[in-house]
């Protein structure tokens, strides 16, 4: 039964893998740019993603990545 299990899961990763084309390509590709600010005397550095086919022609969801520490 375990042999059974093992195979499965074997066969259900490698046919989920994609490895085919998932239709035409996009208007824009995606785009990445660094922002450099200095807030209250500290310098500050942002990375803004903007996702493939942005076109700032109307409401996009918006996501903040926050860590803290010493990275």
């Amino acid at each position: 039964m375990k042999k059974i299990l093992v195979i499965a899961n074997f066969l259900l990763i490698f046919f989920s893998c994609n490895k085919g084309d998932s239709g035409p390509a996009p208007e824009k590709a995606s785009e990445q740019k660094t922002v450099n600010l200095t807030i209250d005397g500290n310098a500050r550095s942002f990375i803004i993603y903007l996702p493939a086919g942005f076109n700032n022609a109307g409401k996009m969801p918006l996501i903040f990545v926050i860590h803290g520490g010493s990275g």
